[in-house]
């Protein structure tokens, strides 16, 4: 599986959580993460403008956890491995949390992902950025809900 810097990058951010899917003889497989964060934090990453602005004006539940990634290794995808890692975090978050609010972002163009995470319960929130690694691409904000 290739090595990811956003992976880097995100490992010593507070509230970092990582689950690894191996396979019999310890080939990793896939991997997803995710930071816990307080609304405030949100805003210093993302500014107070968009994101930080939109959970604060709906009331969103605190904290907030930001499912910022899943890999999957080119050989084993196809196969359920990213719906299988999806599931699994945030079945780790609500074993962590009582009420929570849990968002992702996502490349529009990536249809697979997309639909999954349709799937899951997340919905659009029409607040898109511009991607940070590719010239004219955008990802979008999405949520699902998970309170008691």
């Amino acid at each position: 599986m290739r090595r990811s810097d956003n992976w880097c990058d995100h490992a010593a951010r507070h509230g970092f959580t990582c689950l690894v899917a191996e396979e019999n003889g310890g080939l990793i497989t896939g991997v997803t993460w995710f930071n816990t964060m307080t609304i405030e934090e949100l805003a210093t990453e993302f500014g107070e403008q968009g994101l930080a602005q939109f959970l604060t004006s709906r009331q969103f539940l605190a904290p907030v956890v930001y499912i910022r990634g899943t890999i999957v290794g080119r050989n084993f995808q196809g196969r359920g491995m990213a719906r299988l890692m999806k599931v699994r975090a945030i079945a780790t978050i609500r074993e962590s949390f009582r009420k929570i609010t849990v968002f992702t972002c996502m490349w529009d163009d990536n249809v697979r992902i997309v639909h999954l995470n349709e799937e899951l319960g997340f919905r659009r929130t029409n607040i898109k950025v511009p991607s940070k690694r590719f010239s004219g691409v955008t990802h979008e904000y999405r949520f699902p809900f998970i309170e008691d």
